[in-house]
């Protein structure tokens, strides 16, 4: 194992528990809010600036460790070689080979294909409009709205 394999890994590692730390922190505060709001405080918000604050407080050292990592991998130029290469195998050869084969059927059939699929986004863009005509639009955001303060807990 090399040094820039041991960098990565260490890189990884740290952003992985930061992911951890904080999601910790989230159920925590969410278990805590909840409690509360049980306990006969039910117009109480779960989550707050503050309690965010205090949750993140623990972490920023870390935070600030893995930007420094981060920075000085960038200076150093260490990367992944193997990152978004493809891995070659027989299934993935057989799977190109039938789309090579379904993309030369022709012409006529590449026209016909084109062809569907300009209608049916013809008749997207129709209902789209009608649905904005008749309403439906005001109506989604409407619900959109609701469900979104609901689930935050702002309303």
């Amino acid at each position: 194992m090399t040094k820039k394999d041991v960098f990565l890994i260490i890189q990884s590692a740290l952003c992985v528990l930061i992911a951890v730390l904080l999601s910790a922190a989230a159920i925590r505060i969410y278990l805590e809010g909840s409690a509360w709001q049980a306990a006969g405080h039910p117009s109480e918000w779960i989550y707050t600036r503050e309690k965010a604050a205090a949750a993140i407080a623990p972490v920023i050292p870390l935070i600030l460790i893995s930007a420094a990592v981060t920075i000085a991998g960038l200076i150093m130029g260490i990367k992944d070689e193997n990152k978004d290469k493809p891995v070659m195998d027989e299934e993935f050869n057989k799977m190109a080979a039938e789309n090579r084969d379904f993309n030369k059927a022709g012409p006529e059939k590449a026209k016909k294909r084109i062809t569907i699929r300009r209608i049916l986004y013809a008749v997207a863009i129709c209902f789209v409009v009608m649905g904005i005509f008749n309403g439906s639009m005001r109506d989604v955001l409407v619900k959109a709205i609701k469900i979104c303060t609901e689930c935050v807990g702002l309303g």
